[in-house]
């Protein structure tokens, strides 16, 4: 999907707008919106697999965390007057590569209570 979306994007634009401002803010928005399809998925895949080995409270814990770390990020950019609908796209991946490093961060864990360890 994010190579689709990604070769697409000249088309995409076109068949959106024929304004030139709004095609160049389409165009810079395709890198980050095509980006959260592969981060999404991850996310949701390693986050089901820590609630499943009874790690539901991390997993709040962390989303939490990196959702209030992301939102500083783009309430930063915007205070400055330099944010824009593409600074807060950047905020949102930001924030799932965050989920995807905290779910993999507790994935040893999770193998040593499968194999019947301590977690």
């Amino acid at each position: 999907a994010t190579g689709a979306v990604l070769a697409a994007g000249p088309f995409l634009v076109t068949a959106f707008t024929r304004d030139a401002e709004i095609a160049s803010l389409i165009g810079q928005l395709l890198l980050p919106v095509a980006l959260s399809f592969p981060l999404v998925v991850l996310s949701i895949a390693f986050e089901a697999m820590l609630i499943g080995a009874g790690f539901a409270r991390f997993v709040a814990a962390s989303s939490l965390c990196v959702s209030l770390a992301s939102s500083a990020i783009a309430a930063t950019a915007f205070s400055g007057g330099h944010g824009s609908v593409v600074t807060l796209w950047w905020a949102i991946q930001a924030m799932f590569v965050g989920r995807v490093a905290c779910a993999l961060s507790r994935v040893p864990a999770v193998l040593r209570a499968a194999r019947g360890g301590a977690p």
